[in-house]
């Protein structure tokens, strides 16, 4: 009888009912083999299967009894955890354990090399034992362990506890072994550089209006791209934005800055060639084309990250949003009516002033400037954080543009006390600069500097001055009151900061007095958020004055506003005051209110808009918003109407988040106007593997490889799925920390299994990391194992495929009653090994091959022959 009609038999032989018994037996037995309530104190005893009437003979399951452990030797891809924190997830080797260390009841140890406890923060050259190599231990179940150490018998009070159901490795060490605390700490070590990709980020918004006024119709058409280029190879990042605008046909293209990066660990720092900003923590921070070494504090542990502002403020109609810095348009969108919050600006520089435009959707603008500054950080005892640029000041308003230099420097001393310094200079320019911080305890922090400063002006003119600030940050917990940002600016009307010594020398020589005058004088800007009682809701207020030599006026920004909630409604009451000199104030009033309508369409809600203005009518909206239960498309729709007469204008809007990128979609009309308005936004990553799309990229990304395992939701990322190659970007991960990319096992196709869900990446800054996971794309299929002898392969038997170079692949199955065996992961032909001993005659190989009938059932049952493994 040949093998194909001994197969066809003997699956004739087996009845429905029969394959789904052995089914529910094989997969009892694998939970049972794999559960942690199999390791309780009563213990597993192989005996009870041993006696089963059956018949059938069983493995060798001696491993997972009590007396020898819960599980076999071999390698285990785990979380390892030091003293109750996580630092590091990679697969370890275990050898059974003989001396009962094993704190788990797994009967395993982890074999850990000397490199790795040192990774781990362990003062092994502390130790004599281990400095000296002495403790090195090989155990026959570690076939790759030559430097395996038994640091448990060299560090006193140490252990090890093999998690097992948690896939979890929970290592003890005394505090006084560490060589320091790794509570946040990631080791330089794990730091992952990334792999060689071109990326772009790019966003584009557009509108195209109509307006008629006195029977004239006027097109007004406006279009906005901005471009996020680069080239990452090995540390170093090649970066390029630009953005290009078009307004009725008036196209301007700007580079804004071009640049080479890269980070050096050992400082600390990063290194920056071309363009960029300097540091803001002293002086205001300028834009330069030349080089720069600066500190990068998120290399360190629980450091915080850049700052950029929050502009606030209120939109009559649907309305333009554009923000620039030193003449370069750093941000573009569109509001619906009432208060708006912009929240996403890049954290271009440290200090200087932001220019915001609000245009109106009758062409109206309205227009302030936002100053604002980060207090110098206070740094902890022994830390210098530092920056040095040199290169050519950068400027989009003149032709100016003279080589300078900067050096800053601040230094944490001990008692909570920070002092700081730095110059700035340029052929016509010079300036120093002293200050000191403090930590004053319930009190806050608080830093005062001075700032002397040479400047040469037109016609030879030399002036002298001082600039004194006082800056002060504070959050009160008993009141929960919150200063951001509280801070002073006096200057005196000699002093002038090199952004003014290079504007007012970029003129003729005949310049008149006002503009060499007209120079800051003072300058005040804060940020209360105050939480009230319970029930009270809250309150914040922001806002800056200044006032220049000169001149008599003062431009000034406020916003105060409250909110809270009612019976499961929200609403706020906002105020705003944007003063700017020679022009008449316009003081706004906006009032919110939202309501949930969960109880009639899930994820939506209603809303009201109340707007008025001392400059325009009381504008009234209401209207609807929602998301869908996938959190990728946002909708909304309004309408809105105007006191005295002067009609109404109403707005729909679509917002979409998807695998390649986002998109949006509106409109909005009046009495006299309709206006489309557009938007699409998004990455591209060019990488070894292919090309990927996704949703817009940040600066430092993740890319998970999971071939053939196509349209699988990434976890925690809205609208994140592979695409149909398997691949997909997760987007906006955070530099030199653990990140943990998951897929959702629930998403996979019927074809596909994993050998694991997760995976930690740990990048560089500007880095594209892999995350590498192993789908395995075959066929499930249940398989009647019998022998050369015509006896059932033994109960309990492991099965593995074999791959084509001849090594075992992780187990696909464990062999229940009478043979029968569920198996997962199986391409259409192959060879698979059955082991249920160590001896050369306990183990045998099989080979099979779907036929198409097979591959179209679910779960298809054939008959598998196991003959015995030829040397």
């Amino acid at each position: 009888m040949n093998n194909k009609q001994w197969n066809r038999n003997t699956a004739h032989k087996l009845t429905r009912d029969s394959v789904m018994h052995r089914y529910v037996l094989s997969s009892t037995l694998s939970l049972l083999l794999c559960s942690p309530q199999s390791f309780a104190d009563a213990g597993f005893n192989p005996a009870f299967i041993e006696q089963s009437d059956s018949g059938d003979t069983v493995a060798d399951l001696s491993a997972f009894s009590k007396s020898s452990g819960g599980q076999l030797p071999g390698k285990y891809l785990v979380d390892i955890n030091v003293n109750n924190e996580t630092v590091d997830h990679q697969e370890i080797t275990f050898y059974a354990d003989d001396s009962g260390a094993d704190k788990n009841d797994t009967g395993l140890l982890p074999c850990l090399t000397l490199e790795q406890l040192k990774k781990y923060g362990v003062k092994v050259d502390a130790i004599p034992a281990l400095s000296q190599h002495s403790a090195g231990t090989k155990k026959e179940a570690v076939t790759d362990a030559a430097e395996c150490v038994n640091f448990l018998q060299a560090i006193p009070s140490s252990s090890a506890a093999f998690e097992f159901d948690k896939q979890r490795l929970e290592l003890s060490f005394p505090q006084a072994m560490l060589s320091q605390a790794v509570r946040g700490y990631v080791d330089p070590v794990l730091w992952d550089d990334g792999i060689p990709a071109y990326l772009l980020d790019y966003n584009f918004t557009g509108a195209n209006g109509t307006n008629e006024n006195n029977g004239t119709t006027t097109h007004d058409d406006s279009y906005y791209l901005s471009l996020r280029n680069g080239l990452n190879l090995g540390p170093w990042r090649l970066r390029n934005y630009s953005t290009w605008s078009d307004s009725n046909g008036e196209r301007q293209w700007q580079n804004i800055n071009t640049y080479l990066q890269r980070s050096i660990i050992s400082l600390q720092s990063q290194l920056t060639l071309g363009d960029g900003y300097s540091s803001g923590d002293v002086f205001d921070s300028v834009q330069y084309r030349g080089a720069q070494l600066a500190s990068d504090d998120s290399m360190l542990p629980n450091s915080m990250q850049g700052f950029a502002p929050i502009v606030r403020g209120i939109a009559k109609t649907n309305a333009q949003i554009t923000i620039s810095q030193n003449a370069y348009t750093i941000y573009q969108s569109y509001v619906a009516p009432g208060a708006f919050e912009i929240t996403d600006l890049y954290a271009s520089s440290g200090s200087g002033d932001l220019t915001v435009d609000i245009k109106e959707e009758d062409g109206s603008t309205q227009h302030f400037v936002q100053p604002y500054a980060s207090v110098p950080l206070l740094q902890r005892e022994g830390h210098l954080k530092y920056s040095v640029t040199a290169g050519q000041y950068r400027s989009g308003y003149g032709s100016e543009n003279p080589d300078f230099g900067q050096l800053s420097l601040i230094r944490g001393l001990s008692g909570g006390m920070t002092v700081y310094g730095g110059v700035q200079a340029s052929d016509k320019y010079q300036a120093l600069a002293l200050g000191m911080g403090k930590n004053i305890g319930d009190w806050g922090a608080v830093s005062i500097d001075v700032t002397q400063a040479k400047t040469q002006l037109p016609g030879d003119v030399e002036q002298t001055g001082q600039s004194y600030r006082f800056l002060y940050a504070k959050s009160f917990s008993d009141t929960e009151t919150d200063f951001r940002l509280l801070g002073y600016r006096y200057s005196t009307s000699g002093f002038y900061t090199l952004q003014e010594s290079v504007d007012l020398n970029a003129e003729d020589t005949d310049s008149n007095d006002f503009e060499i005058n007209s120079h800051k004088r003072s300058q005040v800007e804060g940020s209360v958020n105050q939480s009230l009682p319970e029930g009270w809701g809250s309150f914040y207020f922001s806002g800056s004055v200044q006032d220049y030599w000169g001149t008599s006026g003062t431009e000034q920004t406020l916003q105060l506003g409250y909110n809270n909630n009612l019976l499961g409604a929200s609403y706020s009451v906002t105020l705003s005051d944007n003063f700017t000199p020679d022009e008449p104030s316009d003081r706004q009033v906006s009032f919110s209110v939202s309501i949930p309508l969960d109880r009639w369409v899930k994820g939506a809600w209603a809303t009201y808009n109340l707007n008025t203005s001392t400059r325009s009518s009381t504008q009234h909206q209401a209207g609807i918003n929602g998301i869908t239960d996938d959190d990728k498309l946002n909708y909304s729709v309004s309408q809105n109407i105007a006191s005295q007469n002067q009609g109404g204008n109403g707005n729909a809007n679509l917002n979409y988040k998807g695998r390649y990128g986002s998109s949006n979609l509106g409109y909005s009309y009046s009495d006299n106007s309709k206006r489309w308005n557009y938007g699409l936004e998004g990455g591209v990553v060019v990488h070894s593997q292919g090309v990927t799309l996704s949703q817009p990229l940040g600066d430092t990304i993740a890319l998970v490889a999971a071939p053939g395992a196509d349209d699988v939701k990434v976890l925690n990322n809205s609208g994140v799925d592979t695409d149909s190659r398997g691949y997909a970007i997760v987007p906006f991960t955070s530099p030199y920390r653990r990140n943990r990319v998951g897929l959702d096992t629930t998403t996979l196709g019927p074809n596909v299994d994993l050998d694991e869900s997760a995976k930690d990446v740990i990048p560089t800054r500007g880095a594209v990391v892999r995350a590498d996971f192993n789908p395995h794309v075959g066929y499930r299929v249940m398989m009647n194992l019998t022998q050369a002898d015509g006896n059932a392969v033994p109960f309990g038997t492991t099965v593995s495929l074999l791959t084509e170079d001849r090594k075992n692949a992780p187990d696909a199955g464990i062999v229940g009653e009478m043979g029968a065996t569920y198996l997962s992961g199986l391409p259409e032909e192959g060879q698979l090994i059955a082991q249920w001993g160590k001896a050369p005659d306990q183990q045998c190989q099989v080979h099979y091959q779907l036929t198409g009938q097979d591959m179209k059932i679910s779960l298809p049952t054939i008959a598998g022959r196991c003959l015995p493994v030829r040397g």
